[in-house]
């Protein structure tokens, strides 16, 4: 997941994304419980720079859930690179309403959340 954040930056989120979705099958193989929720996470990043905060939120809402249940704490890193990619949204109300409503989302459900983005923006263009 290293080259995400550098191919947001430099490529775009498109890109990210397409970078993301080529990885899932093979990072959820591995059966790694961080590994995983890094995945949502990053996931939530660029959803969020795609125009879908709400479904970041509920991204997020998940990977917490999930570090908690889990006990994998987040690193002071990513909890930075996660605060400034997705802030001033967490203030908004709609966004405390998805988080909210997401707290009992699965890492699968939430990977299938995040995966259903694209195939949206894909049905938008054609």
């Amino acid at each position: 997941f290293n080259s995400t954040m550098p191919r947001l930056y430099v490529e775009g989120a498109d890109a990210a994304y397409a970078y993301l979705a080529e990885l899932t099958p093979r990072a959820l193989a591995l059966d790694d419980a961080e590994l995983s929720v890094e995945l949502v996470e990053m996931f939530a990043i660029v959803v969020f720079e795609l125009g879908h905060p709400a479904t970041a939120a509920r991204l997020l809402a998940a990977a917490d859930r999930y570090r908690t249940s889990a006990r994998i704490p987040r690193t002071v890193a990513d909890e930075a690179l996660i605060d400034r990619s997705v802030q001033g949204a967490r203030s908004s109300p709609e966004w405390d309403e998805a988080y909210q409503a997401a707290r009992n989302l699965d890492v699968e459900q939430a990977v299938a959340e995040a995966l259903a983005v694209g195939a949206r923006s894909e049905m938008a263009a054609e």
